[in-house]
């Protein structure tokens, strides 16, 4: 069984995430942890990890995660407290996976995204020096199948 580790996990995408591999589908197969403040109800079948990004310390280490799905990083700063946490632990991580959307960031910045641009050239370098299989997702627009609150909306 894999431990899988998301970020989020209880509005939008990271639910969806969440919910996607904690389901029946491939409860042999995952051990679905999610990283969030514990501020809203969590998905079903999930372990919760509660902290911030801010106070993660070394909270991460004994769990030995073989992917992070990371939807909730904006910047390498965010990235690196995360893989900071999982101290010798991050020897075991297999893929990291950030998934977030040009929503969050500033208007003014030109769409697509290139991988040579800043939002996005300073995370692969991040992630190309500490792990093997990484893979970076900003899409313009991101559709899931539930009903967002007003102030969730970009």
């Amino acid at each position: 069984m894999k431990n899988i580790l998301v970020t989020g996990g209880t509005v939008f995408v990271s639910k969806m995430v969440a919910k996607y591999f904690a389901s029946k589908k491939f409860n042999e197969k995952y051990k679905v942890y999610v990283l969030n403040r514990n501020n809203l109800p969590q998905v079903e079948n999930v372990e919760l990890i509660n902290s911030s990004r801010e106070n993660l310390g070394e909270k991460l280490e004994k769990y030995n995660f073989d992917i992070i799905i990371d939807i909730t990083s904006y910047t390498k700063d965010d990235v690196k407290s995360i893989l900071d946490s999982l101290g010798n632990s991050k020897n075991n991580l297999s893929e990291y996976i950030l998934l977030s959307s040009s929503a969050v960031y500033p208007e003014t910045l030109n769409l697509p995204f290139k991988e040579s641009d800043e939002v996005g050239k300073n995370i692969i370098l991040l992630l190309s020096s500490i792990i093997i299989g990484y893979l970076v997702l900003i899409p313009v627009k991101a559709f899931v199948p539930i009903h967002l609150p007003s102030y969730e909306l970009p």
